[in-house]
């Protein structure tokens, strides 16, 4: 059951306080709460709505909270909702693996991706990083061939997975820049469809890049 009223307030103090036990500076923590008080209005201003749907009213709080900011705050408006997600509903047990995993984002990711797919694929096609493939991805692809995937399948894959790659290149590699990448990528998906799928491919081939980032 999802939070509201002062509860909900309650939640986003709880949020900002084990970000700032992590370490997250003033302005990060301010910047995180304007966000989520715009959200938060959201989920409110929609509170008889989507009553056996949570999951589908909060994307849709997302969606109006992205519509007030400039494109430039997207991906950290995206990368917080969804870390606030389950302080929201109240997910003791979650929160608890992301403060014992430290999966709480602390800074604003340095990432390079544009809102546009297509001019972000014409990007990384003109640039010499795209004419390796990297380990990560080799080995990824080979175990979806070992695992009998379409061909058209694995194109797609391959496709979509340089394009996260490239776009999180320059940042050092760690979880907390994966996720932000993975929420950049969600941002050029214009269907829940589309979205949901590259979540699942995201999620499988983590254990395969993660494999090649350093302690």
């Amino acid at each position: 059951m999802a939070v509201e009223g002062n509860d909900a307030h309650n939640a986003l103090n709880a949020y900002l306080s084990l970000l700032k036990s992590k370490g997250a500076a003033t302005g990060l923590l301010n910047q995180r709460k304007h966000f989520l008080r715009y959200l938060i209005s959201a989920l409110d201003a929609q509170q008889n709505q989507y009553i056996d749907e949570v999951d589908a009213g909060f994307r849709q709080a997302v969606d109006m909270t992205l519509n007030r900011f400039p494109e430039r705050e997207h991906i950290d408006i995206l990368t917080c909702s969804r870390e606030f997600y389950p302080f929201w509903m109240g997910d003791l047990k979650t929160i608890s693996r992301m403060h014992a995993a430290n999966a709480l984002s602390t800074q604003v990711a340095e990432l390079d991706f544009d809102r546009d797919m297509i001019s972000m694929f014409t990007r990384m096609d003109a640039d010499p990083w795209s004419r390796q493939v990297p380990l990560s991805l080799e080995r990824y692809i080979t175990q979806l061939k070992q695992n009998n995937a379409a061909e058209a399948v694995i194109d797609l894959n391959e496709r979509i997975l340089m394009l996260l790659m490239y776009g999180i290149r320059r940042a050092d590699p760690s979880p907390n820049i994966y996720r932000a990448g993975v929420d950049a990528i969600l941002l050029m998906f214009p269907r829940d469809e589309g979205r949901k799928t590259f979540i699942t491919v995201a999620r499988e081939f983590f254990y395969f890049w993660n494999e090649d980032t350093p302690p």
